[in-house]
């Protein structure tokens, strides 16, 4: 397998080359802002296919820096720990019940890719992998899910609703980004969805238009039987408004701790969702905005959590940091129309130079948090999609139309 650095350097070599889709059916792939847009279509294993067989060396060369990480963090060899989260979690059984078709997605990635099934399965649990270990081994100390930042701007008479995140993700998945253009031919559905290689979706949007912001709440309660956020982001993307969408999010299990923000034509709604409920969170004194950042606003903290964390002081973290900025730049703008600088000129914040909203990479921590994308999302009655591919202080944006 190739050393991740060595992996890396060939990325960046090759980053500004179109690469094609080695499907017989598929067509010619784009690079766009530095980020490839790979256009998935057909059933399921179909769209799997494509994107492990396009994507298949950024797949192996991302499984091998994973299975290192978890290694080096925990100590026990990678193959015990998916083979223990695979025996003791019913995360495959709630997909299998609620989202099957993204199970047979991922066996397409899996066969495509030529990559263990287990593995990738493990790899799309990314929230869910790192709770369930510090649950296990509660004295090893794993990276804090601190990260991603959202707001929303419901519609008004002249402009249309309006949603922003930086998605913040470990360093280690820089080179590894991916805009996937999926089109669900039965459903009629067209989705942009940011990703990593080898993962179903992270964030996105669709034609229809419903967008999907989220933020990790891991102060919430979780469980071993509920569905992943992963499989909860695509499920949530396979429906045609906001109404849907939060009708999903009810009759669900949910695994993670997690806030999801979703906007259509009409409306943006932000819902804290645990194990255990699910809270609305309404700004009571500002009509119209929604924001969250990476702690709780109405959800009570989960007695694990606390269990976890009994010989932690409670700390100002980087979530606290970048709401108190992220709050005295809305205040600031208020009575101003909403517009995409507006939420650039948010999403791209340093003022806080130690916690800033937009984080920059850093590429000698693997498991530090950095801003691999930013993404605002205009809800009107022709979506676009405007994303920038990396730390949007540093990163110009491109604008995709649905």
């Amino acid at each position: 397998m190739m050393q991740r650095r060595s992996f890396l350097k060939l990325i960046a070599a090759t980053a500004g080359l179109p690469f094609r889709y080695s499907h017989a059916d598929a067509k010619d792939a784009t690079i766009s802002g530095n980020i490839p847009v790979l256009i998935l279509e057909g059933p399921p294993r179909n769209r799997g296919h494509i994107h492990g067989e396009s994507l298949r060396t950024q797949i192996q060369g991302i499984l091998a820096a994973w299975r290192d990480m978890l290694h080096a963090a925990t100590g026990i060899e990678p193959n015990l720990i998916v083979q223990d989260i695979i025996a003791n979690t019913g995360f495959k059984k709630s997909i299998l019940r609620f989202t099957p078709e993204y199970w047979e997605e991922l066996e397409g990635i899996a066969e495509g890719a030529d990559v263990p099934l287990d593995d990738l399965f493990v790899l799309n649990l990314p929230d869910e992998h790192r709770w369930y270990l510090q649950a296990k081994q509660a004295g090893i100390a794993l990276a804090p899910i601190e990260q991603c930042t959202t707001l929303g701007f419901a519609p008004t008479d002249n402009t249309p609703t309006l949603m922003g995140q930086n998605m913040d993700i470990p360093s280690a998945s820089e080179g590894f980004e991916v805009l996937f253009d999926i089109r669900d031919d039965k459903s009629g559905i067209r989705s942009m969805v940011f990703s990593i290689a080898g993962l179903i979706g992270v964030i996105g949007m669709n034609n229809q238009p419903l967008g999907i912001g989220n933020n990790s709440l891991k102060q919430l309660a979780v469980s071993v039987n509920g569905l992943p956020v992963n499989f909860i982001l695509r499920g949530l993307l396979n429906k045609t408004n906001a109404e849907e969408a939060i009708t999903f999010l009810h009759d669900i299990p949910h695994a993670t701790g997690h806030n999801w923000m979703i906007g259509d034509k009409n409306e943006v709604r932000t819902f804290e969702c645990s194990a255990m409920d699910i809270q609305e969170f309404v700004p009571m004194d500002l009509t119209g905005i929604i924001y969250h950042t990476n702690h709780p606003f109405v959800s009570e903290v989960s007695s694990t959590y606390l269990a976890l964390h009994k010989d932690t002081p409670p700390q100002h973290g980087s979530s606290e940091a970048r709401f108190e900025v992220l709050l005295r730049l809305i205040y600031a703008h208020t009575g101003k129309a909403p517009s995409i600088e507006f939420i650039k000129s948010v999403l791209s914040n340093q003022d806080n130079t130690s916690l800033p909203i937009s984080r920059p990479h850093n590429p000698t921590d693997p498991d530090a948090t950095y801003t691999a994308a930013s993404l605002i999302m205009e809800l009107s009655n022709s979506p676009r999609l405007h994303l920038a591919p990396g730390p949007p202080h540093q990163t110009t944006y491109t604008m995709y139309s649905l």
